[in-house]
């Protein structure tokens, strides 16, 4: 029976227009740069029929303290907050969709707390076996942090300022003090002849180099 004339059909028609903005949906991203720079992204919902990016409607994240924006290709779950078609979110990456499991998830013990989008090596998990929270990138920059503690090494840490101390008031101070006995001045057992007098060692040049702006220690 054709479904606009089945009442059955008609009451399911009827209860879809007036909630289908109180659901969620699996979302496509088909733009990622938001002009508002406040990590909006456009996507298509084929659920909706909205299923070309003409038709598409920003979406903006949903994230506590935290962002990651989706990229391009990636499916995000999305919903209308207050059910209003003009005020679309977006809670983040669906995994489930198109088998995109994290690649560094290798068991429940493994926690992946985030991965890069664009690049899934790049990476922070923490393996709850080994009590340990890797952190997988070409650049680790710590800011704003007057103390790190690091507790699995067995070799301790120079403390530079304390070093820089040294060189430069004792190890220096010694260095352009002292004199070396002219080499002419020794007896055949290569002791210093009597009343030998010496000349100054070139001043001891002390590097400039060997202290980190990045890192401090305590």
């Amino acid at each position: 029976m054709d479904r606009s004339y089945d009442f059955d059909g008609i009451i399911r028609s009827i209860v879809w227009e007036e909630t289908k903005y109180l659901r969620h949906y699996v979302a496509e991203v088909k733009k990622n740069t938001d002009e508002l720079m406040s990590g909006r992204i456009l996507v298509v919902i084929p659920s909706l029929g909205w299923d070309t990016e003409d038709k598409g409607q920003w979406a903006r994240p949903r994230y506590t303290h935290g962002l990651s924006v989706p990229k391009v290709g990636e499916w995000v779950e999305v919903y209308f907050i207050d059910g209003s078609v003009n005020n679309l979110a977006y809670m983040g990456t669906a995994l489930e969709m198109l088998n995109m499991k994290p690649l560094n998830y290798t068991g429940p013990t493994m926690h992946v707390l985030w991965e890069m989008p664009a690049d899934k090596e790049q990476a922070i998990t923490y393996n709850a076996d080994e009590k340990k929270m890797t952190v997988k990138s070409d650049k680790l920059a710590i800011d704003g942090s007057s103390e790190i503690v690091f507790n699995q090494g067995t070799e301790k840490a120079v403390l530079g300022t304390a070093l820089d101390t040294w060189i430069s008031n004792t190890l220096k101070v010694f260095a352009d003090s002292h004199l070396h006995l002219a080499g002419t001045l020794f007896d055949s057992l290569g002791f210093p002849c009597t009343g030998a007098t010496g000349v100054a060692s070139a001043p001891l040049t002390a590097p400039t180099n060997y202290l980190s702006n990045e890192i401090k220690l305590k």
